[in-house]
């Protein structure tokens, strides 16, 4: 369960809907009702000042994990870049935080894992994805294209080459190219 703000108006407006805060409260009351592992994710730009509050709700909530990442800025989310992905700086306070949290709750992180996933754009060089980004996923849009991963039309291009993985071109003809797979798991610098 995703909870990208702890205050109900930033929620309501980043979830699209009114009661998105309330409603993702009860999902997770119901998760746990239902003795259902539980992992709550959320992290951005915007909500960096707000993750005590937000590690503190996990742990009220007994999350199992609390998966802190942004999400990947590949194909259309890549418009949203600027706003969503947080500073190195910030990066380093939730870094902190996370480091802080033990001697806070009295524990270990309560009972709480928290998993803390540098954003691609400041590592040496992407993380895997999805066993190896593309490698067991495959999009087909509604007018039969097939691209690996999610991608958007402005990122396909005819590709002609003859090794490895099969991926797919604009025009909707699989072909072989292992360089689309490696480019799709790329980052820009920020």
């Amino acid at each position: 369960i995703s909870f990208p703000a702890i205050d109900a108006v930033l929620n309501d407006l980043l979830g699209g809907s009114k009661n998105a805060l309330r409603h993702r409260l009860q999902m997770a009351r119901v998760v746990k009702a239902g003795s259902y592992p539980m992992a709550l994710a959320s992290f951005r730009r915007y909500n960096i000042d707000k993750i005590h509050r937000i590690i503190k709700l996990c742990i009220d909530f007994e999350a199992d994990f609390m998966k802190l990442a942004t999400c990947q800025f590949y194909s259309w989310s890549q418009l949203n870049r600027v706003s969503l992905l947080p500073t190195r700086e910030q990066l380093v306070r939730v870094e902190r935080i996370i480091i802080e949290i033990p001697r806070q709750t009295g524990g270990p992180r309560a009972s709480v894992q928290l998993i803390f996933v540098t954003p691609d754009y400041y590592e040496e060089r992407p993380k895997a994805c999805m066993n190896g980004g593309g490698s067991i996923v495959l999009t087909k849009t509604p007018d039969g294209t097939a691209f690996a991963l999610s991608r958007c039309r402005s990122d396909a291009r005819e590709i002609n080459t003859t090794c490895g993985t099969t991926a797919c071109s604009t025009s909707g003809r699989l072909v072989s190219a292992s360089f689309v797979f490696h480019a799709m798991t790329v980052c820009p610098s920020p």
